[in-house]
């Protein structure tokens, strides 16, 4: 009667209704209201396409057509997979469907497969404007091609979005320009003639032959569209061009030839400027000394440099060597200063004589200003033996003070020795002992002993001084005896033959330098030693007369040169124009003059004076003009420093980089000073430069840091989210955390980034957020299932306990003897049901506690007992009818003698589906769990327990995930 009243017909037997079914009645069943109600039941999409297109009752296939549609888009909840849907939607060509599709479906992908196949304007337009995806967006815009469509499109997505507005644009224009091709074809040709006929007007050949080539190009895209009068207008225009540029190449091949060697002149100054870069890397002085000289005189030797960057590349690199030459000549002299140092140390401990306590001072003096200028820089691996020999020497001091203090000790008797010698006219034996007095006295006063101690000794000595000059005259006796010496051998010389004059007139000179170092240091000669002195120079003089004379004219023409440099100087001071000087020939000539100047010869003693201080006045003119020059140069220099300067304040940094650009051009040298006050003029400009320069990277870098703090606060986001995976538990805890991060996630959507990661970044957030909300599913499917296991105890505790209750009570019916009562076993009892898993819903915490009280109150309560009874034979009725619902939604076999009431369960259901389409309540398996556990206790039912265990068992299998997440 059930199935009657539903479909108003008798119902097959025990035939189970499924998608097979539906499809069978939905095309062939001859009952219209059936066929209706399997259109209302149908998600298989081709068979509601084909009701829809062949049903012969326009109502069922308008019925299809609408259902057809809203599961294709995904507006029903029963839409089958977005692939099978994919896969219809590329089967059907229907315009109407595809629009509805691109505009209504709930996948992006769908909408964007059905913007592909949709060929309305209309419909491309609102896509192209309302689509929620960007990329459908495109897509729809990207197919539009219609003139009024586009302008639609770009007055919409002008606010919205600028990739579609700009697409819209971009299309508007190409539409515009296609309508305006034929009058700009013409102008263009007509420009292209005009341009033709100023070319080789103002004689700029090389460009204006290059600029041909260009014209050609336009041309060649132009002339297809061109009219047969501009053709030949532009030909004869083209030949009378090229036949005056063939003219002119002829005449210009040396231009040509001599802006290759200027090519050429350039290629050797940027290999002579990266030799110079080598050369600062070098360590080898020597080398760098040499090869440093030999690029100066290249560069020189090559054309002027017109390239300033040229030019200050190669000052640069030419710095950059000379810094390198001067550390290593720091560190060679440093090397060659402790080298000598070490000589002198050990030259002064090989010495067997006394030391000296200053020298020894002195060198270790020597040691620590070393020592200091070596800080900082590659130390001399001498300074440790130095140190170590220095030690040596003051040991030996320190023993030499000793032994002068004790030879000091004992000079009274040795000045008393000295007195005898004195008194008895002893003069050889008492000149030693007066000079070992002396040395002694010497070594005390070297030793630094007290000068109290010398004083009786120094007064002893002054008191004898007169004994000392009798000393004296007898060494003006042996200065007597060498003047014969030098007489003898100034006349061996004069009867020497076979000795060539130059030796001999220089042993002249010698022997004539000997006589008056006598004479300065002795007392004045006798005559007659003079006498025969000067007579034998005389004869040796006459001898080499001849070499004389000779080198005397030699000197002569020497002068002569000397007064030609300095006439020559002095008729350029008299007619230069200091206003219009080139100040870099003058200083190269100026140091010219000085090479040549040193070059010449040696003049006559009294003649070389005069012309040299001559030479100098003149010179120092010269230099005055030269300082003056420098000067002003530097002033100059000082003043683009400080402008520069003023530009790193300059708030308009585009206005500053340009003004710096144009300082650096005006940087000149024209008369170079001291290395070292150039290079830092240059280190001051170039600092300053690059502090205007550097403006503009931190501005660049300000917003790249910027960028890259957004995109760390990204990944950080997107690493607590991974984090949060790992470690989360709690769903709760996990879905709040979720929260609040897709929140923070959104937060910095307008937050600039690179552009290179934005798409990875949310790709990467995209996935994990997706596998946050997989894990979150996981959870909450672990928590239910717990809820379940905790209801599942609490009901076996009960069902336990009541159905021990009942037969306890039974068999106490049978025996005559009244039981005592048990309150430890309740006591026992009810400490069991207190250490169950707590149940988080208070209900069924409460639900529960009432069944535990009931079944308490049972065991001392005769009708408690009976209520008890009636319920739990109530509660195994609803199990029983549960436990259908249950197989019925796990998909579990039932007993043979259910099939009906199985499939009536399976009719309402589709009933109810198909009357509101409302969720059935019995597929929410855990509904009915929760039913299942509340109807507790319950009496035993054959088979009941089996089936529901065989139930829960399909759906944890079908319900709980394969794997955590």
């Amino acid at each position: 009667m059930f199935l009657k009243r539903l479909f108003g017909r008798k119902p097959q037997a025990s035939k189970v209704v499924d998608r097979d079914q539906l499809i069978e009645t939905a095309l062939h069943s001859p009952d219209s209201a059936a066929r209706r109600d399997a259109c209302h039941a149908l998600v298989d999409l081709p068979t509601l396409r084909q009701v829809a297109y062949t049903d012969a009752i326009i109502g069922i296939r308008e019925l299809a057509n609408a259902r057809y549609r809203n599961l294709l888009c995904g507006l029903d909840p029963q839409s089958p997979d977005l692939s099978e849907r994919l896969a219809e939607l590329a089967r059907i060509d229907d315009q109407g469907l595809l629009s509805q599709a691109a505009i209504q479906a709930s996948d992006a992908q769908l909408r964007g497969m059905a913007i592909d196949a949709v060929d309305a304007q209309d419909v491309l337009v609102s896509c192209a404007i309302d689509d929620a995806l960007a990329a459908n967006r495109l897509r729809a815009a990207e197919r539009v091609h219609d003139k009024s469509a586009l302008e639609q499109i770009a007055r919409r997505a002008a606010k919205r979005d600028k990739t579609v507005y700009r697409l819209a644009r971009q299309r508007l224009k190409q539409i515009s320009d296609s309508e305006e091709r034929p009058r700009l074809v013409r102008a263009q040709c007509q420009t292209l003639c005009e341009k033709l006929e100023r070319l080789g007007r103002f004689e700029n050949w090389v460009q204006d032959h290059a600029l041909l080539g260009h014209i050609e190009q336009q041309w060649a895209e132009l002339e297809a569209e061109a009219d047969i009068g501009i053709h030949n207008r532009y030909l004869k225009l083209r030949q009378n061009f090229v036949d005056a540029y063939n003219a002119y190449a002829q005449q210009h091949a040396a231009q040509l030839a001599e802006a290759q060697a200027q090519a050429d002149a350039e290629a050797r100054r940027r290999a002579l400027v990266a030799e110079l870069k080598e050369l600062a890397a070098m360590n080898n002085l020597d080398q760098i000394v040499q090869r440093v000289a030999e690029i100066e005189q290249i560069w020189d030797d090559i054309q002027p440099v017109a390239d300033k960057a040229a030019l200050r590349a190669y000052r640069e690199a030419l710095t950059m060597a000379g810094e390198q030459r001067a550390t290593l000549e720091d560190d060679a002299r440093r090397e060659r200063i402790a080298a000598t140092l070490l000589d002198d140390a050990k030259a002064l401990l090989k010495r067997n004589r006394e030391l000296d306590r200053k020298r020894v001072a002195a060198l270790r003096q020597r040691l620590e200003r070393l020592r200091s200028e070596s800080e900082g820089h590659r130390a001399s691996s001498h300074l440790g033996e130095c140190a170590k020999i220095l030690e040596q020497l003051q040991q030996r001091i320190d023993k030499q003070r000793d032994q002068a203090a004790r030879k000091l000790a004992a000079l009274p008797e040795r000045l008393a020795e000295l007195d005898r010698h004195f008194e008895q006219g002893k003069l050889k034996k008492a000149e030693p002992l007066y000079q070992s007095i002396t040395a002694t006295l010497k070594q005390a006063r070297a030793a630094g002993l007290p000068r109290q101690d010398l004083a009786p000794v120094e007064l002893h000595l002054k008191q004898i001084a007169p004994q000392l000059h009798e000393l004296q005259r007898w060494r003006r006796w042996g200065a007597d005896t060498k003047r014969e010496d030098l007489c003898a051998q100034l006349e061996a010389l004069a009867e020497d033959s076979e000795l060539e004059m130059e030796p001999m007139a220089n042993r002249l000179r010698e022997l004539r330098n000997l006589w008056r170092e006598l004479d300065r240091n002795g007392a004045p000669a006798e005559d007659a030693l003079w006498q025969r002195f000067q007579a034998a120079g005389n004869r040796v003089q006459e001898h080499c007369q001849p070499f004389l004379e000779t080198r005397a004219k030699i000197r002569a023409a020497n002068q002569k040169q000397r007064e030609a440099l300095c006439k020559q100087l002095e008729t350029f001071l008299n007619q230069v124009d200091w206003e219009r000087m080139d100040w870099k020939k003058a200083a190269r000539a100026e140091r010219e003059m000085r090479q040549a100047w040193s070059a010449l010869g040696p003049l006559e003693g009294n003649r070389q004076k005069p012309l040299e201080g001559r030479f100098r006045k003149l010179l120092r003119q010269l230099d005055q003009a030269l300082d003056a020059e420098r000067q002003k140069n530097r002033a100059f220099k000082e003043e683009l420093i400080q402008r520069m300067l003023a530009l790193v304040e300059e708030p308009d940094l585009r206005r500053a980089i340009d003004m710096a650009k144009d300082l650096q051009q005006q940087w000149q040298t024209t008369v170079p000073g001291r290395q070292r006050d150039e290079n830092a003029l240059w280190k001051t400009f170039r600092s300053a430069s690059d502090a205007v320069f550097a403006r503009r990277a931190e501005q660049q870098q300000a917003r790249d840091a910027e960028m890259r703090e957004h995109q760390t606060t990204r990944e950080e986001i997107c690493d607590e989210l991974v984090t949060l995976i790992d470690t989360c538990s709690d769903p709760d805890s996990l879905r709040a955390d979720l929260h609040s991060l897709e929140k923070r996630w959104h937060d910095t959507h307008g937050l600039p980034l690179p552009r290179q990661v934005v798409q990875g970044l949310q790709r990467r957030w995209n996935t994990t957020f997706d596998r946050a909300k997989a894990c979150l599913q996981s959870l909450e499917a672990k928590a239910r299932w717990t809820a379940i296991e905790h209801l599942e105890q609490r009901a076996a505790f009960c069902d336990k306990l009541a159905r021990k209750l009942i037969a306890t009570a039974e068999q106490a019916a049978s025996n005559t003897e009244p039981n005592s009562p048990e309150d430890a076993g309740a006591d026992a009892t009810a400490a069991a049901w207190a250490a169950l898993p707590a149940i988080d819903d208070p209900d069924l915490h409460q639900q529960f506690d009432r069944i535990f009280t009931q079944i308490a109150d049972a065991a001392n309560n005769a009708d408690a007992k009976t209520r008890l009874m009636t319920s739990m034979a109530e509660h195994a009725r609803q199990r029983i009818d549960l436990c259908l619902h249950l197989e019925i939604t796990a998909g579990t076999d039932s007993p043979p003698e259910l099939h009906q009431q199985r499939m009536e369960l399976q009719v309402s259901r589709l009933r109810e589906h198909m009357g509101d389409g409302a969720a059935d309540p019995i597929a929410d398996a855990f509904t009915l769990l929760r039913k299942w556990y509340l109807c507790t206790p319950a009496d035993a039912i054959a088979g009941l327990d089996q089936r529901f265990a065989r139930v829960k068992q399909a759906l944890t299998v079908a319900q709980q995930p394969s794997g955590d997440e």
